[in-house]
């Protein structure tokens, strides 16, 4: 039958007449209200599933790899993943970007980064982390379990910026391939046990901010390429087996805070050129093999806090020039050949909380002047040569007196010991020709109930 044409019949019409519209083009048949909604049903009917295709698509479109998604799987069982302390998610959760520790980028495409310090990991990293090339950042410190070698597949990563394994137990030797890392800021490989040589190819990675291979098994002489590395503000080198003298090329890291090159066989004096540092907040030299005098141009290092020379083979006066470092807070001076006097003028230090003199042979009398250290918990001047009495004002030292320890056992101290002095949280007197009486707060055991107390009298009576 042919269609009615309802909307072509004017408005104010008496009748309906019966109109053929099979003339008119297909755009102007009118369809019933019921039709019309019917279509738009259908319509959205064919919509609706496209859209959630479309949705679909687009995820599966960014979902990670499978390479990465098994690099993680892998990761898991090799490091016994039923044992960790957080494994929130993980073989569960089919988007490894919901696993605890990793991170995605924004659209969860790639795995950026993976951290998991502390979580009982025990076992070795597998060859397949090198697949998860997208990674930006590794933290897997203090996971004393983590051994073997670093898998050579980490050459692949070359979008890392940092890798921290710091407190674990991987040994070999350092992948050179970090130095093939153009990103690479900082790189924490302390406390393991890796040996070897320091590669010079570490060099490489001129973005470094911070290289921390220390408490390790290394040996041989230290790069001088590393004085390459420019942005460098962290060095640490120490507790290793580190032989030669400092390259005068560490000299060109102006940006450097921290420079840990203690507990190694290095040699050599001190270079003077070390000055340049300017920047230098913490200063480890320690308990190496270090002669000669310590170069007075280390007094340009104003912004030095901690200094420590201890352990060593320098001779000469002690320096009165360290006075000048005024934000020093930790002088050790310790176990090396010094002689002379203790300056005066460290009374100046007014914000050192540690000075350690000990094991030299450094004389004369004890400076009253040190009494104005406010600051100060540790004094040990044990084991010199001192002589005269023990000045009360080093007992009333405020930090000291309350918290700290107070030595001067192994001197030539005389006279009688202030009683003050035995009423300090904790001193060593030991070994000193002090004259009769000894205090009766100081005498026999009694003095044991004071913190810590070691007190044995060299050649007291009474």
């Amino acid at each position: 039958s042919t269609p009615p044409c309802a909307r072509l019949i004017p408005r104010n019409a008496t009748e309906v007449p019966a109109l053929d519209c099979s003339s008119l083009p297909l755009r102007f048949y009118p369809l019933p209200r019921y039709t019309v909604h019917a279509m738009r049903m259908a319509r959205a009917s064919v919509l609706i599933p496209l859209l959630v295709l479309s949705l679909a698509a687009s995820t599966a479109l960014a979902l990670v790899p499978s390479a990465e998604q098994d690099a993680l799987v892998d990761l898991y069982k090799s490091t016994n993943g039923t044992g960790w302390y957080d494994n929130a998610g993980w073989l569960m959760d089919s988007d490894v970007c919901f696993w605890s520790g990793i991170t995605c980028n924004s659209d969860n495409s790639h795995v950026l980064s993976i951290g998991m310090p502390n979580n009982n990991m025990a076992g070795t990293m597998p060859p397949s982390f090198g697949n998860l090339d997208h990674l930006q950042e590794v933290n897997l410190d203090e996971n004393n379990d983590l051994y073997g070698f670093l898998p050579t597949t980490l050459q692949n990563l070359t979008r890392l910026r940092t890798f921290a394994v710091y407190n674990c137990s991987f040994s070999g030797t350092v992948p050179e391939a970090f130095g093939e890392m153009p990103s690479l800021s900082a790189l924490g490989l302390g406390s393991n046990l890796f040996k070897g040589t320091v590669s010079p190819a570490l060099a490489n990675a001129t973005r470094l901010i911070s290289l921390a291979l220390d408490e390790n098994q290394l040996y041989g002489t230290i790069p001088p390429s590393l004085g390459h590395i420019t942005p460098l503000v962290s060095l640490k080198l120490n507790d290793n087996q580190l032989s030669g003298e400092i390259p005068l090329s560490l000299t060109n890291l102006t940006n450097l805070d921290t420079l840990l090159l203690d507990k190694n066989f290095l040699t050599g004096t001190l270079p003077a050129q070390l000055s340049s540092l300017t920047r230098l907040r913490v200063l480890h030299l320690n308990n190496n093999k270090f002669s000669g005098t310590v170069p007075p141009e280390l007094a340009h290092l104003s912004n030095l806090i901690e200094l420590n020379l201890m352990t060593n083979r320098l001779s000469g006066d002690l320096p009165e020039f360290l006075s000048s470092l005024s934000n020093l807070m930790q002088l050790e001076l310790a176990s090396n050949l010094f002689t002379g006097t203790l300056p005066s003028s460290y009374g100046k230090l007014q914000r050192l909380q540690s000075l350690s003199v000990q094991f030299n042979q450094v004389g004369g009398t004890l400076p009253t002047q040190l009494s104005s250290l406010y600051q100060l918990r540790y004094l040990n001047l044990g084991a010199n040569a001192f002589s005269g009495t023990l000045p009360v004002e080093l007992c009333q030292i405020g930090e000291m007196a309350r918290y700290g320890k107070l030595t001067v056992s192994q001197n030539a101290l005389t006279g009688t010991i202030p009683e003050l002095c035995c009423l300090m949280a904790d001193y060593d007197f030991r070994e000193c020709p002090w004259t009769c009486p000894i205090p009766p707060t100081c005498k026999n055991g009694s003095c044991r109930a004071l913190d810590a107390l070691e007190l044995l009298w060299g050649g007291a009576r009474g």
